[in-house]
């Protein structure tokens, strides 16, 4: 585990833009319902180093400009992907100095046997989770959006789950008896995230797993959900919907 928090000399000002700032209000207002009245004082945040968390991670650096807290980032290096796994933590702890931020990057190497997204995905919580109560920080972000919820519905109506499991990505559940994951770009789509990248000029990696149909979950963003947004272009909307709706099951 590397930790880093220095003053490299050469810190990235805020590219001011008004229509990142704009976007930046809206989830900013939103966090700030979901934190509370009291702000805590460390908040831990995901980031692989893609669109999504880079732009969870570069609001959360506005965000401390305005607030006394402080953002520590977490990285975890799985070793799957060779020198492209290398390159993102690089990435991740380079734009974190940029910006003075704390940076963590954990290694967490696994082997490519068995449910391997699963046992990323179980040993990355697992990170957070440690990295919260270190910094003694009571949440954890995670940049999964609305997309990422009408992805996970069909996954989940493929596999004929019952309302319970079409309930979907919660903005809030318990990591630990004390830790809490939050999720506040839950109500924003990639489009949106995608516009204030460009408009706030931020970098990021790709991770090229995300293009292999392998996976179920590519399969759905890349192939079913353009045929059914040719259909109904609110489909995101109306599927995050089902979603709310199935919570609301007693």
């Amino acid at each position: 585990m590397s930790t880093t928090r220095k003053n490299t000399g050469r810190k990235t000002p805020l590219h001011f833009n008004y229509e990142a700032h704009r976007f930046y209000r809206k989830v900013a207002s939103h966090l700030k319902s979901m934190l509370g009245k009291q702000l805590p004082r460390h908040i831990v945040i995901a980031c692989s180093g893609g669109p999504d968390s880079i732009a969870l991670v570069d609001m959360m650096h506005r965000f401390a400009c305005e607030h006394t807290v402080i953002p520590v980032v977490v990285h975890v290096n799985h070793h799957l992907r060779g020198k492209e796994s290398q390159r993102d933590a690089k990435f991740v702890r380079e734009f974190c100095q940029k910006r003075d931020l704390p940076v963590v990057v954990l290694d967490a190497k696994l082997s490519k046997s068995g449910n391997v997204q699963k046992m990323a995905r179980d040993l990355r919580y697992a990170a957070l989770t440690a990295a919260a109560r270190i910094t003694k920080s009571p949440v954890v972000l995670t940049a999964h959006h609305a997309n990422d919820q009408a992805e996970t519905v069909l996954l989940h109506m493929l596999r004929g789950s019952g309302p319970r499991v079409l309930s979907g990505i919660h903005a809030k559940r318990l990591l630990s008896q004390k830790i809490q994951l939050l999720r506040p770009l839950l109500p924003y789509t990639r489009p949106e995230l995608e516009a204030y990248i460009e408009n706030a000029r931020l970098p990021y990696v790709k991770d090229r797993s995300n293009r292999s149909l392998k996976y179920t979950r590519n399969w759905i963003r890349k192939e079913v959900m353009p045929l059914l947004a040719k259909q109904n272009p609110r489909v995101v909307e109306a599927l995050c919907q089902v979603a709310q709706q199935c919570r609301e099951v007693k």
